[in-house]
């Protein structure tokens, strides 16, 4: 996770955030990963390892899912609107 960083957890391929409409903060940010082929990342242990390197606690996700493949544009970045 935490592309924009450069830095993957360890057992993720690929990994985009985009935000998600929020009743109480407006919108918050949720990411999207893949993981490495039969590797398995509980979404609790892939929040903690995203917060803990996110500079402003309100920048960190709020919601990790993990996805067989990223949705990409034809330039290969992050589709976050699919």
């Amino acid at each position: 996770m935490l592309s924009t960083r450069h830095e993957l957890h360890l057992r993720g391929t690929a990994d985009g955030a985009v935000a998600r409409p929020d009743e109480h903060a407006g919108e918050v940010p949720v990411a999207y990963v893949t993981l490495t082929p039969g590797a398995t990342a509980a979404e609790n242990d892939l929040l903690g390892w995203a917060a803990d390197r996110v500079l402003e606690h309100a920048a960190a996700p709020k919601a990790v899912t993990v996805l067989y493949a990223l949705p990409v544009t034809a330039a290969l970045t992050f589709k976050g609107n699919s």
